[in-house]
């Protein structure tokens, strides 16, 4: 969207394989970064990858920077102020800033208290992640936005018909296998369900993020798994043909989410969902409309859940994730927000609707 309003864009980001369909607009510029680090606490590793976002700014001298995630946020928070460039930072998700008290996440909220009031504005992905910020005296009232959720595109994120159409049920879980996503309540509650109910399935799709902190344990994940009912999946980059597959998406997460995209996804394929009353999840649901809400870690509660949408005639269920379907096309399509993004960039820059093709573009 903004490059059909003639904005010169130009993205910094470590190398991946999901940047190869991005970069190959020719309007597009990448740089990559090769300091960042995620889980780095090093001094030394912070000192190379803030020394690069200098350079990185002094060369571009961009009109607008949008930072995303915790580290470019706090270090192009600090660049962006020192250069007088006006700065979008954007926090997706809080992550485990505030829920594992240890002098890391303190360093990183003393460093928002002391950053993001320097910024133009701070996004965040629900409601609750600003009043919290705001609340703590970490962003001011008038810079806190709050749009839902990233967006995902409804039009490749679209029910399809199953391939192997069968009279077992199929649950998902979605994400990565971190402690916090639910992943042990999603088992114990699948080995609950499938005792009592032979005919279901349970699949997990997602990688061990053996970088954080809250990763559960291989080892103890492939006991976990020891059980005829329950499928680990693996990894996929495109996620639509186990979607397709599946009859419900689970996602018992008690992580400090945005709105998790999963659901997202799930949603916009038409399929119930199941997820924890928690903020960012909750966005996600009408309760009884197009998914279930239970509370966090509670496998019996999973399992009420479970067996709910499993007493549910095909016609019910079909009538929920068509639901589902109708809400991410409402609230969480990209296009809009795509079109937040775009309107608060052209108030930034000052640039009016009538000239805004004629208009100096930011890099």
């Amino acid at each position: 969207m903004m490059l059909d309003q003639g904005y010169r864009i130009t993205i910094a980001a470590p190398p991946d394989d999901f940047l190869n369909q991005i970069i190959k607009d020719p309007n597009v510029n990448y740089l990559p970064l090769f300091h960042l680090r995620r889980t780095s606490i090093s001094p030394w590793q912070e000192g190379r990858f803030t020394l690069e976002i200098k350079r990185l700014l002094k060369s571009l001298n961009p009109d607008l920077v949008l930072s995303y995630t915790i580290k470019p946020v706090i270090h192009a928070s600090w660049w962006s102020h020192r250069s007088k460039i006006p700065h979008l930072a954007v926090l997706p998700g809080l992550g485990s800033t505030f829920i594992r008290h240890s002098r890391l996440n303190q360093m990183i909220v003393f460093l928002y208290r002391y950053l993001l009031p320097n910024n133009r504005y701070v996004l965040f992905e629900n409601e609750h992640d600003r009043d919290l910020f705001i609340a703590k005296s970490l962003v001011k009232p008038s810079q806190a936005l709050a749009f839902k959720g990233c967006g995902v595109d409804t039009s490749y994120f679209t029910p399809l018909e199953k391939t192997q159409p069968s009279e077992v049920m199929r649950f998902l879980f979605l994400g990565r296998l971190l402690n916090e996503k639910g992943i042990r309540e999603y088992i114990d509650a699948a080995k609950m369900m499938s005792d009592k109910h032979p005919n279901t399935r349970f699949w997990i799709l997602g990688h061990i993020d053996e970088q954080n902190p809250g990763a559960v344990v291989k080892k103890s994940f492939m006991q976990w798994i020891r059980h005829p009912a329950i499928e680990y999946l693996g990894f996929e980059k495109d996620v639509r043909n186990v979607i397709r597959e599946c009859d419900v998406v689970v996602l018992p997460s008690y992580y400090p989410e945005g709105v998790p995209r999963v659901l997202q996804e799930g949603m916009a394929m038409g399929k119930p969902i199941i997820t924890t009353d928690m903020p960012g999840c909750r966005e996600a649901i009408e309760q009884g409309v197009n998914g279930i809400l239970v509370p966090p870690k509670d496998s019996k509660a999973l399992f009420d859940a479970f067996e709910f949408i499993h007493a549910m005639s095909p016609q019910e269920r079909l009538k929920m994730g068509r639901a589902g379907r109708m809400k991410a096309i409402r609230e969480f399509d990209e296009k809009i927000s795509n079109q937040h993004y775009l309107e608060l960039i052209d108030s930034i820059l000052n640039v009016p609707q009538r000239i805004k093709n004629q208009h100096h573009k930011p890099t």
